[in-house]
């Protein structure tokens, strides 16, 4: 889950919020405690329960249900300087997107925000679902950030040519290759003035039929 905390807070701002401790489980000589601590200022997460001090719970995995809620707090913040505003500015629907995140699901506008923004497709097509309880994975993550980051970036309240964006044809990585048969987003981040995402895919090929 750490890198992934990184990942999104490179999504949006740079890094911040050296200093006191904030979470008891995030010391400061954590090398993730500035990224844990911005997120929590920014108001993209509230840790994992609230004891005094809260906590992150840097360990344990992450769900599906909830990278929707960091992605889309991290976006609204970034176009209204404010994590919860799309509810004003740009309300979801009220008519569920998939089948398995009803409207008393606590994390449904953020799940509904995902699908409207074109950022998932969900985990199935037929019937369409969002698997909320599932485990994230590292292509998953690359590809809803990636694709949020050019939502960001455009200022977009719709999709926004998510798929489209510049990346390199030489790998990154070992194990993502142009010759596999998924075309999988790939990730790099550059933190000195700030982090930066760069993605990549196979050429020429569509993307996953739901991710």
């Amino acid at each position: 889950m750490l890198r992934y905390i990184i990942l999104l807070c490179a999504l949006l701002f740079p890094l911040c919020c050296s200093g006191q401790q904030l979470f008891n489980d995030v010391p400061t000589t954590s090398p993730y405690f500035n990224p844990t601590k911005a997120m929590y200022s920014l108001g993209i997460t509230k840790g994992c329960n609230n004891p005094d001090p809260p906590e992150y719970c840097p360990d344990s995995s992450l769900l599906r249900d909830q990278i929707a809620v960091f992605i889309i707090r991290a976006w609204s913040r970034r176009l209204w300087n404010d994590p919860e505003a799309f509810l004003t500015y740009a309300p979801p629907s009220g008519t569920p997107w998939f089948s398995d995140v009803g409207t008393s699901h606590p994390n449904f506008v953020y799940i509904q925000k995902m699908w409207e923004l074109g950022i998932t497709s969900g985990c199935t097509v037929t019937p369409r679902d969002y698997c909320p309880n599932g485990t994230i994975e590292n292509y998953q993550i690359a590809v809803f950030i990636a694709r949020a980051r050019v939502v960001a970036d455009g200022n977009c309240v719709v999709p926004c040519g998510n798929d489209n964006f510049y990346y390199p044809s030489t790998p990154y990585f070992n194990d993502v290759s142009d010759n596999q048969q998924s075309p999988y987003y790939t990730f790099t981040s550059n933190g000195f003035s700030g982090w930066r995402i760069w993605v990549r895919c196979r050429p020429m090929k569509p993307l996953p039929a739901a991710v």
